[in-house]
């Protein structure tokens, strides 16, 4: 009866873990990136269709709570050594997941992060296969976890896509037209202006 007891308390302890971890790790980065979504996001350019804020705030804990269940339910399958491969992979999808925000809504980097994003959505599809041979159940628990990061991808590239400047080459592009519009100034200061204007005549009509 007492190991019975201990066993059962051991696996909620593990439960609540895989759980609560993913969950804490989320709330602590998005408090961290508050102000940043406050204001540089809400400056973007975005699509009409974008889900409304709540939305978020109810499916990722849902999210979180599924896919640390259905981690959780495939390590009572001889634990998390005699699982080490799916546990490899949901532990790096769960990587690549906390690694989003910090591109996006951190570095402002939005191709980063559209390529981290697609690297998660393969990271959970390999996730599923590696579940489902352990336990069929928890890989259809992640079904709407990759559904709703397809969908979060393509918002994701809709995003970039309308504000390009937050991109690699947009700030690279940034950087050439700020040195560019920095004149030499020479004895008078007429010819660092002339050349200032021509160089940046010359940037304009290749952009076009």
């Amino acid at each position: 009866m007492v190991l019975r007891f201990l066993s059962w308390c051991y696996d909620a302890v593990t439960l609540v873990l895989f759980v609560g971890a993913p969950l804490a790790a989320s709330v602590a980065i998005d408090r961290y990136y508050k102000r940043d979504v406050q204001s540089w996001y809400k400056q973007l350019r975005k699509p009409s269709w974008q889900p409304p804020e709540w939305v978020y705030g109810a499916a990722w804990p849902l999210m979180y709570t599924m896919m640390g269940t259905a981690a959780w339910m495939v390590t009572q399958h001889g634990g998390v050594w005699g699982q080490q491969w799916p546990t490899f992979l949901y532990t790096l999808q769960l990587a690549l997941n906390l690694a989003w925000p910090v591109l996006f809504f951190g570095m402002h980097r939005l191709d980063l992060a559209l390529v981290d994003s697609c690297a998660l959505m393969l990271a959970i599809a390999a996730t599923m296969r590696a579940f489902n041979r352990v336990e069929p159940l928890t890989a259809t628990m992640l079904v709407p976890y990759l559904l709703w990061t397809a969908f979060a991808t393509v918002l994701n590239y809709d995003t970039w896509a309308r504000n390009p400047e937050a991109s690699t080459l947009g700030l690279l592009k940034r950087a050439k037209l700020e040195a560019i519009r920095e004149p030499k100034v020479g004895a008078s200061g007429v010819e660092g202006r002339h050349e200032y204007n021509l160089r940046s005549h010359e940037v304009q009509a290749k952009e076009e």
